[in-house]
């Protein structure tokens, strides 16, 4: 064997193993984590879009064994439990406050503080009506929130138990979002059929679809497909990014040894000469 190749191997067998884990065990762990992390919403997404375009619409009346995922449209018209007291058309009560924070090493940008509240609702049709239980909310299909302003946001915050100034206390630059269902909304199901006690009822199973939204049929379609498209856009781009960063110092490595290897001189103290 020539002695080029004899040192290679034994330059390869030395050096190898320490460089690849320099490259590969910092650079795996982050890669499985950014790809697993995108690609868990983008399934997310797709779950969504999925639903959207598989159930069926049919109106109440027409519910039978025989539908599987369905989609239904009417307006909330009975609340089971009133998510405020004092104001009995309130069928779910969102509130999400952004802002600056400050933190150990400076400040920080985000949520500061956010919660939800909803009751089983009384969808109607017009051809019927059925039970659903929304809970817990999915954030994705409420659309935008209607920002309001600090003093705006106490009373929502009350209904839901805090007091906003402790939960704000040092922050800045606050950004107050909130959503509302109330009765005679219109919102949109999407689910599995089940009876309870005998009667068709809409609610979330485990591992199972739910959806419920106010927003239209359109609406949500485009949401569900900008999103999944979006996912994947950064899911490639991130995996390209990562390839570069971890890879390119890897093959610069090798290219260096071969061109090492290759070129008459002295390598690790050691002389040779081609032939």
């Amino acid at each position: 064997m020539p002695e080029q190749i004899q040192l290679l191997i034994a330059l390869l067998l030395t050096v190898g193993p320490p460089v690849l884990i320099c490259i590969v065990i910092p650079g795996s762990p982050l890669m499985a984590l950014f790809i697993g992390l995108l690609l868990a919403v983008k399934i997310q997404w797709q779950g969504m879009k999925n639903v959207i375009q598989k159930a069926t619409l049919v109106a109440i009346r027409d519910l039978s064994p025989q539908l599987k995922l369905v989609r239904v449209s009417g307006v909330i018209s009975q609340i089971r439990e009133p998510v405020d007291p004092q104001d009995p058309t309130l069928a779910m009560l969102k509130v999400q406050i952004n802002g600056w924070k400050s933190t150990g090493g400076g400040s920080e940008h985000g949520g500061i503080w956010g919660k939800t509240k909803a009751s089983p609702i009384l969808i109607d049709d017009g051809s019927g009506s059925i039970w659903i239980d929304p809970r817990p909310i999915d954030s994705r299909q409420l659309g935008e929130g209607k920002q309001v302003d600090y003093e705006q946001i106490r009373q929502p915050c009350q209904i839901l138990g805090v007091d906003v100034d402790k939960v704000t206390y040092g922050a800045s630059g606050l950004r107050c979002l909130m959503w509302e269902w109330r009765v005679g909304q219109k919102v949109t199901v999407f689910r599995n059929l089940q009876r309870n006690n005998g009667e068709w009822t809409i609610s979330r199973l485990k591992r199972q679809p739910m959806m419920v939204s106010p927003l239209e049929f359109d609406k949500l379609t485009e949401v569900a497909e900008t999103n999944t498209s979006r996912m994947q856009g950064i899911s490639w781009g991130i995996i390209v990014l990562l390839i570069v960063v971890f890879g390119c110092p890897a093959v610069g490595f090798c290219g260096w040894v071969l061109r090492t290897l290759t070129t008459p001189g002295k390598l690790g103290g050691i002389s040779f000469s081609p032939g």
